[in-house]
């Protein structure tokens, strides 16, 4: 059941009363108030709260988890602390503000002295627990002109979350409750800044990464939500199948070497990196890494930030740290010829190495690293395996349907991958989602990883010392890989977990597909 949240439900029954009753205001009309209350409640609730508005009241009787979602989507995140706040006279005049607002501007000035911490703190700490409840990965605080706006990176996707008007009026208070939390300056908001949180929130030990940047309105904020819940899953929580698992252990298990994952920001690099080093933390080896920033502490690694400032950059760092008599390292990105030349050499020393590239495929990358000045010869002779990823969201089990758009069947039979399309032809229903309240209409609900593997065997070398073009390349990635990406997501998809269309989205510009 869905139902759209009431315009003016603050005005009619604020949002302490709403909580305290556990009612949330329907409609008015004819001086009769028709609010949801919960079904098992206090048959004297409705009685009461009659008494109080002075207006008649009528009940409609919704589930707990009902009642507490529309609560949500009603009053939005926060809005008893903001109520409690405005109830006590806190913050800035309100006639003052209106007049401000007609006239086409809110004046954002910090609320007094004597406003209540208790409350502040209230609201972000609602922020984060909502945030962990509906898997969100970045918490986006965003001032506007005239309100702030909540946004949710949820399945790679931005979703604005309800939060109450009054919120514009505290933003300041609340931009200096996070800065306090992530240990940086409050006085400071002219210039960017960046810190980290340590929060149990919902009784789970989290760590957030935060980054605040002065805008025209006042600072924004994001909040990126930091788990190595699927880092210490293994291969198999990544999303890998089998067969991709054997290929990826083959390379750890590689004396020396270097294997690159690759992909755009946000496709998972880290977390498959992280995952590596933690199937590969023992007492036995040394692992050092050198990144920028440090996304995940793993117990037993030995961590680096990088601080150009200071010229602590990363083939700096590279350097030194083989003055540790480290077996394994990881550095963070191959961002230029310096840091490419440095990891190719440490590996060829006798070291595995990990990085990541920026390239939108595993047979384009090697094009990469040759176009920064690469030699060949060291290309060929160091890399072991190059691994490309993406995240595709997953159907929402809760709204499922076939998908019976025409061009899916269609676009099998344009696959290069006889076996892949031959599968997909034959008896299997393509899923989508129809998009309900518990996944926010999107149909989506959760991601998983999506690979390409190219092991670097003796043909790949000699296409590398030729210069061979990614098409070429991409020859044997079907021959001895996995398939391109496109081919590995519309096999998932025909396994119904994730939609035609996802994998048309994350996989769009590839080559030779």
């Amino acid at each position: 059941m869905t139902v759209q949240p009431f315009a003016n439900a603050s005005a009619v029954i604020p949002a302490r009363y709403a909580r305290k009753f556990f009612v949330v205001p329907l409609n008015l009309e004819n001086g009769v108030l028709h609010v949801a209350h919960r079904q098992d409640g206090d048959g004297n609730v409705l009685g009461e709260l009659a008494l109080l508005l002075g207006l008649e009241v009528t009940g409609e009787p919704y589930s707990e988890t009902q009642l507490f979602d529309l609560l949500q989507k009603t009053y939005g995140v926060g809005a008893d602390a903001i109520d409690s706040l405005n109830a006590n006279g806190h913050g800035v005049d309100l006639d003052k503000e209106e007049d401000q607002a007609r006239s086409g501007y809110v004046q954002r000035e910090l609320v007094d002295d004597t406003a209540d911490d208790a409350s502040i703190v209230s609201v972000v700490n609602e922020l984060l627990l909502r945030a962990q409840q509906e898997g969100a990965t970045d918490i986006h605080l965003e001032p506007l002109e005239y309100r702030v706006r909540v946004r949710f990176r949820i399945d790679g996707m931005l979703l604005e979350i309800a939060v109450p008007e009054g919120l514009v009026r505290y933003h300041p208070v609340v931009v200096s409750r996070i800065k306090v939390m992530a240990n940086l300056d409050i006085a400071e908001r002219r210039l960017p800044q960046d810190g980290r949180i340590k929060a149990t929130v919902g009784g789970v030990q989290n760590e957030y990464r935060v980054s605040v940047l002065p805008t025209q309105f006042g600072e924004t904020i994001d909040i990126r939500v930091l788990t190595n819940s699927s880092i210490l899953t293994g291969l198999s929580g990544l999303g890998m199948w089998e067969n991709e698992q054997a290929f990826i252990r083959k390379t750890l298990e590689s004396p020396y070497g270097v294997m690159l994952v690759t992909g755009p920001t946000g496709s998972g690099k880290t977390t498959s990196l992280y995952s590596f080093l933690n199937i590969m933390n023992e007492t036995s080896r040394k692992i050092i890494t050198i990144e920028d920033p440090i996304e995940y502490h793993l117990d037993g690694l030995t961590q680096l930030q990088v601080h150009p400032r200071i010229g602590l950059t990363f083939a700096r760092g590279l350097r030194s740290m083989l003055r540790h008599d480290p077996d394994v390292m990881m550095v963070g990105e191959i961002r230029d010829q310096e840091t490419a030349e440095t990891v190719i050499r440490v590996a060829l020393t006798g070291h595995l190495v990990f990085s990541t590239v920026h390239t939108n495929d595993a047979p384009s990358t090697p094009a990469r690293l040759l176009n920064m000045g690469i030699e060949p010869y060291l290309l060929a002779s160091s890399v072991r395996c190059i691994l490309a990823q993406r995240l595709v969201r997953k159907i929402c089990p809760a709204c499922a349907e076939k998908d019976t758009q025409s061009y899916v069947k269609e676009l099998a039979a344009e696959m290069a991958d006889q076996e892949i399309a031959g599968r997909l032809d034959g008896d299997i229903v393509f899923m989508t989602g129809a998009g309900c309240d518990k996944c926010h209409q999107t149909g989506f609900s959760g991601r998983t990883a999506i690979f390409e593997i190219l092991p670097v065997t003796a043909k790949v070398q000699e296409q590398i010392l030729s210069r061979a073009p990614a098409s070429e390349l991409r020859k044997e990635l079907k021959a001895v890989g996995t398939g391109t990406l496109r081919e590995r997501g519309l096999a998932l998809a025909a396994r119904g977990e994730t939609s035609v269309s996802e994998v048309l989205r994350v996989t769009a510009g590839q080559d030779g597909v």
